[in-house]
């Protein structure tokens, strides 16, 4: 009323995002806005849409499609295959490797210590979402554009890792922190891309933390640190986990499996790491 046009963003809401995606649009604004005619959309209008392409990877229930996954998968291959062709050269200079079983014994930890520092730095961020929201808000939430992401992320470190093992260290790769392990992430991974669920695989990533020391002390060939990886290892690998798993168990019954068989693989890897020590 009194001749006044109201700005588009009053009009339209929270729905600018969903017609735009965060670009401008005009035919959409008008169609959602009825009788006006035209829209002022000046800088300070758009202004609090500048960064809704960011906000945008952090919100439940973002649509991604098969090209998407695609480019995402390709780009994550394309990174670590640099990143691995990188370490294999500067590696042995930097640690001073003196024997080629060193340097294949290093090489092998290459592309883990890369997966485990990404992983980990998600798991920190998720963990402080769910110290202020609680388990029960991450999981009941969609996955997000971070969430996939991340996960194919990890399922192209799974397939590069092997796929380099086989060519560069295939001694290093055992059956079963090597085949078994990645082609158990890998299917677990598929299915839950396929389900829309990574959101529950962001729950583990906060675990990767103990592979991140114990990545580098291989890298470096230092002396590894036995009581506090053990300590961060029985942390994050069975009292979280244990309470992560059994969280998930009312939001999906998949999830609740895989959280299973992981925990009984991280029993076995404690146990063959302290009979070693």
């Amino acid at each position: 009323g009194g001749g006044s046009i109201q700005p588009a963003t009053a009009l339209i809401g929270p729905h600018w995002c969903s017609l735009c995606s965060g670009d401008v649009c005009k035919r959409d604004i008008r169609s959602a806005c009825g009788p006006v005619r035209s829209v002022a959309l000046n800088s300070h209008e758009s202004k609090p849409y500048v960064f809704s392409g960011c906000r945008r990877h952090f919100e439940s229930g973002a649509a991604m499609d098969l090209q998407d996954d695609l480019t995402v998968f390709g780009l994550s291959i394309a990174l670590l295959a640099v990143a691995y062709a990188i370490g294999r050269v500067v590696g042995p200079k930097v640690t001073k490797c003196e024997t080629d079983e060193q340097r294949r014994k290093q090489r092998a930890w290459i592309l883990t210590l890369i997966s485990s520092v990404v992983c980990s730095a998600h798991g920190v961020f998720f963990l402080g979402r769910v110290i202020k929201h609680g388990f029960g808000h991450e999981f009941s939430r969609g996955e997000t554009v971070a969430d996939r992401r991340v996960a194919l992320f990890f399922l192209a470190y799974c397939i590069a890792d092997l796929a380099t093992g086989a060519l560069d260290y295939i001694d290093e790769i055992d059956y079963q922190s090597g085949w078994a392990h990645h082609s158990f992430y890998g299917i677990g991974l598929c299915v839950l891309l396929y389900r829309k669920h990574t959101h529950f695989f962001m729950a583990g990533l906060i675990e990767e933390l103990p592979t991140v020391l114990l990545a580098w002390a291989r890298l470096a060939h230092a002396k590894e640190l036995h009581w506090p990886f053990a300590l961060l290892y029985f942390i994050v690998r069975i009292l979280y986990h244990v309470v992560a798993t059994f969280e998930v168990l009312e939001h999906s019954l998949f999830a609740f499996g895989l959280g299973l068989v992981i925990f009984r693989q991280h029993l076995w890897w404690l146990g063959a790491w302290g009979r070693r020590s």
